[in-house]
């Protein structure tokens, strides 16, 4: 008898053993790995929303602009763990909205696009007004930052790498505290 047999091998194992080390390797895995995130944090810190990222995921903030009253919209990317704006969208020019032709910019159904922005940010700062009406849009999915953070609190959106634990921990807490409302 071959005792290196693929049968000998596996008959030193039972399923319960296995089932017991694919458990702890999973377990330790939470523990060391590690995910990057871009999340929303309130002004004490303290993360409000999360998402797992990765190179090319897109998101955009939108607002109504305190002076003209129009919505302005910017679009951002993640590159090499790095958050870029990308484009904005505006229905007209005011105060404090883009004026110069740095960018590529066009005219779309009668509104403003600066596009090929590729500026580098190390993360996004929101004052959450009243009448501003600050929204999130990623994947398809339109959050109304107004109505997650309370009026004239400041936001910061950005990036974090998080153990997969703490992701983990955080989901479940977030779907306990849903259940019981």
């Amino acid at each position: 008898m071959n005792l290196m047999s693929g049968y000998y091998f596996m008959g030193l194992f039972s399923k319960k053993s296995i089932v017991i080390l694919l458990a702890i390797i999973i377990l330790f895995s939470l523990f060391l790995l590690e995910d990057e995130l871009l999340v929303i944090k309130d002004g004490a810190g303290n993360i409000r929303w999360e998402v797992v990222s990765h190179d090319g995921f897109e998101f955009a903030i939108g607002y109504l602009h305190s002076v003209a009253g129009t919505p302005v919209w910017e679009f951002f990317q993640v590159e090499d763990g790095q958050l870029y704006l990308v484009a904005t969208e505006y229905q007209s020019y005011g105060a404090g909205l883009p004026f110069s032709d740095k960018n590529n910019h066009s005219i779309q159904d009668d509104k403003f696009k600066i596009e090929e922005i590729d500026q580098r940010l190390d993360s996004i700062s929101l004052l959450i007004g009243n009448e501003t009406e600050h929204k999130f849009l990623i994947e398809n999915e339109e959050y109304e930052l107004y109505k997650i953070v309370e009026p004239t609190k400041r936001v910061k959106i950005d990036l974090i790498t998080d153990k997969k634990i703490r992701v983990w921990k955080r989901e479940v807490l977030r779907w306990m505290t849903s259940q019981l409302m």
